[in-house]
């Protein structure tokens, strides 16, 4: 596996430790800890040759960046970006450490809005444990764009689009056409996006137009993707489209009562009538059932997982997620039914496949008895 596989999320490694090292999102993970995870799981496809958006991959790029600067990750990433841009509030979270200013994350559940729940970054190292505003991303994002950093060489290939929509340097890219008062341009951007408990966040950077977008939030749902089309739109002189409540809003009522065949039907109604609407995504109900599982409201996330399962009766991952939710419900036994099924549609599920032959040697030797 190489560096470049790593930052492409072509490795062929797992999508993240949850579930595997017999933690919680609220324990500490140490380097090694994170190593002897990552080895004690299967590659997921051949490296190097298909795209599977691994948190992992980037963890082990923190621990390079440790390796090779023989400092810490927190230490490195200031002296080799934060210092030189300037980027006075960003940093590396660490367990314990104080952060002044530091905003709070929430979730918002129907019409109540809940803290969310603490969550130790030491399991994402190296993919999701920096803070930063808005100001700081717009310095970044200039740099991005500039390249006073990286030679002209590196810089032009962290910019170039490599592989499934993205370039050397990890982002997510694509061309637009824009139609302008005066003249007709095109252009490429890049973008990525991130999540975590009680948070969202965007940046989008019009390379060609030097235009940028970022969006962050700490009430969560929210469809960051909205916020950088809609302003790039002004922005280029698209089309405003209109904002449209999401579709979403109007299932999800029916899905937590169980009227799941309901909200089907609904749902293909509004499709049909509103098509510009945004769809529903498996996102978008895999962090909503497992914002419901994070506030133990265990038979509502079971619904949310069920009801994404005859949406998405193809989809590995949430059949995983719905065999967890069960899992916490007290209903074992159609727990492991899901994680077979998730088992079938992914044979390389290394946390269904642990789950299943534990459940299975359980059983055995119960028989045995």
């Amino acid at each position: 596996i190489t560096v470049s596989q790593l930052i492409l999320h072509t490795s062929g490694l797992t999508r993240s430790i949850d579930n595997l090292g017999g933690k919680t999102n609220h324990d500490s993970y140490t380097n090694d800890e994170l190593i002897s995870i990552i080895n004690s799981t299967d590659l997921q496809s051949v490296p190097g040759k298909s795209f599977s958006y691994s948190n992992i991959g980037f963890s082990l790029l923190g621990i390079i960046i440790e390796n090779t600067t023989k400092k810490s990750y927190g230490k490195a990433m200031e002296d080799l970006v934060f210092t030189p841009l300037g980027l006075n509030n960003t940093g590396h979270e660490v367990e314990g450490d104080v952060l002044v200013n530091k905003a709070n994350g929430y979730n918002m559940l129907g019409k109540s809005i809940y803290k969310a729940n603490h969550e130790n970054k030491s399991h994402v190292f190296g993919a999701g444990s920096l803070f930063s505003t808005a100001n700081d991303l717009l310095l970044f994002s200039k740099e991005v764009m500039n390249g006073t950093l990286l030679s002209t060489q590196m810089h032009e290939k962290y910019l170039k689009i490599v592989a499934n929509n993205r370039t050397g340097g990890g982002w997510v890219s694509w061309g637009y056409k824009a139609e302008l008062e005066k003249e007709k341009s095109a252009g490429q951007l890049i973008m990525h996006g991130g999540s975590s408990s009680g948070f969202r966040a965007v940046i989008c950077i019009f390379l060609d137009h030097k235009k940028i977008v970022i969006g962050l939030s700490n009430q969560p749902p929210i469809n960051t993707s909205i916020i950088y089309n809609r302003f790039g739109n002004v922005a280029l002189g698209l089309n405003i489209e209109p904002i449209h409540k999401p579709i979403i809003d109007d299932i999800i009522p029916h899905v937590l009562n169980n009227e799941h065949q309901k909200a089907l039907l609904k749902y293909k109604i509004l499709k049909d009538k509103y098509p510009n609407k945004q769809g529903i995504r498996t996102t978008d109900l895999n962090s909503l059932g497992y914002t419901y599982l994070g506030y133990n409201q265990f038979q509502k996330a079971v619904s949310v997982f069920k009801f994404a399962s005859k949406l998405f009766p193809n989809d590995a991952n949430i059949f995983d997620s719905y065999a967890e939710a069960l899992f916490k419900s007290g209903n074992q036994k159609r727990a492991i039914e899901m994680y077979q099924k998730s088992l079938e549609l992914n044979p390389k599920n290394d946390k269904a496949k642990k789950i299943v032959l534990k459940y299975m040697n359980g059983a055995n030797s119960l028989k045995e008895r």
